[in-house]
């Protein structure tokens, strides 16, 4: 059998060209403890770090101690996998807040001492000083 002739388009001649044979190599999968490069488990860091600036406008301790738990629960698969991209946010969310937990306790402590401090002027102050008429 003889080959078709080839056409021919201006100068240029068109030769037939074969089929083009695609084999994929069959894939292979090793299951170990260690993550896959490329595949970071997913972590609540996001979450940690939303309840942690929330905090600061509302409901203070009662948003950010659970932010501070979430935090450190990501902060534990984050060590754990080098690289993980969300390391940083993990950590920005115990520190802040860390530091709301710390400026709440400060408040309260600042407020004990004004009350004590104003009931002691009360009873040391002359007799109708505090008085309203």
């Amino acid at each position: 059998m003889q080959s078709p002739a080839p056409q021919i388009i201006g100068d240029i001649p068109l030769q037939p060209q074969p089929a083009q044979q695609f084999v994929q190599q069959p894939q292979q999968f090793v299951m170990t403890n260690q993550a896959v490069m490329g595949a970071y488990p997913s972590t609540n860091a996001t979450l940690a770090l939303v309840l942690s600036c929330i905090s600061f406008v509302a409901m203070g301790p009662l948003l950010s101690i659970p932010g501070l738990i979430i935090a450190n629960g990501a902060l534990k698969i984050t060590d754990s996998l080098p690289g993980h991209p969300d390391a940083g946010m993990a950590k920005a969310a115990r520190i802040v807040a860390t530091i709301n937990i710390v400026l709440t306790v400060l408040i309260i402590f600042i407020m004990i001492f004004v009350f004590m401090s104003l009931s002691t002027m009360e009873n040391t102050a002359p007799p109708g000083y505090f008085s309203v008429y």
